[in-house]
């Protein structure tokens, strides 16, 4: 991730991070009146290719009939289920 006026820093992303999560890097921000170094705020914006087709068509394809037995929101419907 670039920086303001210095190096670039490496965040490390969970696997199954949320569209939307603002993770934070300390004192790697601009820099105050007092010339300390504020936070950097970085906010995870997923890009989806508009169209996909060939290997990664394939590849997305053999994700989808792996995870089909996988439903991330089972946990929700069943505490409503039982609230």
């Amino acid at each position: 991730m670039p920086t303001l006026g210095g190096p670039p820093v490496t965040l490390k992303m969970p696997p199954g991070t949320a569209n939307g999560l603002t993770m934070r890097a300390r004192g790697k921000g601009a820099v105050r009146k007092d010339g300390t170094r504020g936070d950097l705020l970085v906010t995870v914006e997923v890009a989806v290719p508009p169209e996909t087709e060939g290997e990664a068509l394939t590849a997305l394809e053999q994700y989808r009939d792996a995870t089909a037995e996988q439903d991330p929101r089972a946990a929700l419907f069943k505490a409503a289920e039982e609230a």
